[in-house]
């Protein structure tokens, strides 16, 4: 199965488990199947509640026919491995805990994916074998106010340091799909603009 274009990175769920339930519903409804891989997002949740829409996140993907990667940082090693094995398609690592890894540590087919910023992180990735990675932040977003952007050219020049697919992130609309594929990324990568409005939630930033 090939990679999708387009990686939703869900906003952080709030109080109530519906309203994020809701949303996932609506942005998967919104594209053709398969159009979409997903990465469940969900630091600082208490164990049992993250089981609980890591469940049925994972049920509306798969309804979907989408791929749905767990966010390591919010979650055990032993539930990531739960879900694993309940048919979660792969793991997503934040920044620092790309650099803390020592091998994949996740058996095929399931993905790998990381979370990268610069060719230290993105020669890391390559070096335990992850499967995709995003790049970030490509242009000027709320999800980190001030941060230093790659800009496109920054893009471009780090696609082409990896053999990875890089889904570009920050920023970033479905819209500026073609542009980032004229850098050499796979595809873009987006919190809110994936997102249904209706069915928003504080995004917080994990990467």
């Amino acid at each position: 199965m090939a990679l999708a274009r387009l990686y939703l990175l869900t906003p952080q769920p709030g109080d109530a488990d519906a309203p994020f339930l809701r949303g996932l519903d609506q942005a998967l409804e919104r594209w053709p199947r398969a159009a979409l891989l997903v990465q469940f997002r969900s630091r600082g949740l208490a164990p049992r509640r993250w089981r609980r829409l890591a469940h049925e996140a994972l049920a509306r993907c798969h309804d979907h026919d989408a791929r749905l990667l767990l966010g390591a940082a919010g979650a055990s090693a032993r539930d990531l491995d739960a879900l694993l094995d309940a048919g979660a398609d792969g793991v997503h690592l934040d920044s620092a805990g790309l650099m803390l890894r020592r091998g994949r540590e996740l058996p095929a087919p399931r993905l790998l994916a990381a979370s990268c910023h610069d060719r230290a992180q993105l020669r890391q990735a390559a070096r335990i074998g992850a499967d995709l990675v995003t790049l970030s932040p490509v242009l000027a977003t709320a999800s980190h106010p001030g941060a230093a952007t790659l800009g496109w050219q920054g893009l471009r020049e780090l696609c082409r340091a990896t053999a990875l697919p890089v889904y570009a992130l920050g920023g970033l609309h479905p819209r500026d799909l073609p542009q980032a594929r004229a850098a050499g990324a796979q595809g873009v990568a987006a919190i809110r603009s994936l997102w249904p409005e209706q069915g928003a939630q504080t995004p917080g930033a994990t990467h």
